[in-house]
Parts: C-alpha cells; structure tokens; sequence
C-alpha cells in the first residue's frame, strides 16, 4: 500500500507524520484519507485537491492529479497551499 506523508499544518492535523493507505488510485487514496482524517476534509471535496501532491518526489498536476495510478511501492507526499509575496 502507498506510504502517504504529512508536512507542515497537515502533519498535525493527521496526528502522525506518515499513514499507509489503501488505493489504486490518487482519489481512492485521498477518499480513504478524508474519511479517516475530518480535519483533511476541506484539501479534498471529492473533485477538487486544495493540497500540493507529490508522487516519488514529482509534483502533480492538480487539473490531472485524482486520476494518477499509485502502487504499493510508492510515496505520497501532501503539502498544505503555500502563498506568499
């Protein structure tokens, strides 16, 4: 199963800095999250990440991202949005 990790904000919010999560697919695993973890709920509605996503350290588009496949090998990683100036 991929290894889902936490940074900054979500890392507290989810409790742990890592979680193993069931999926074959990004949404799948991003349901799976929002269902465990409430306070998840307002990064994913179903439709739409309001996260940055990384898959093995790539950068996924968000336009594209719910439909990447994921394996068990792999590592995702879920930053809250950044915004600055």
């Amino acid at each position: 199963m991929p290894i889902v990790k936490f940074y900054a904000s979500l890392r507290r919010l989810a409790g742990a800095k890592e979680k193993v999560v069931p999926g074959g697919d990004l949404r799948a695993v991003l349901e799976m999250l929002a269902a465990d973890i409430p306070a998840f709920r307002p990064y994913f509605d179903g439709a739409r990440v309001r996260a940055i996503i990384t898959l093995n350290g790539h950068t996924l588009n968000p336009d594209t991202a719910l439909q990447t496949s994921v394996s068990e090998q792999d590592q995702i990683a879920i930053f809250p949005p950044i915004a600055g100036g």
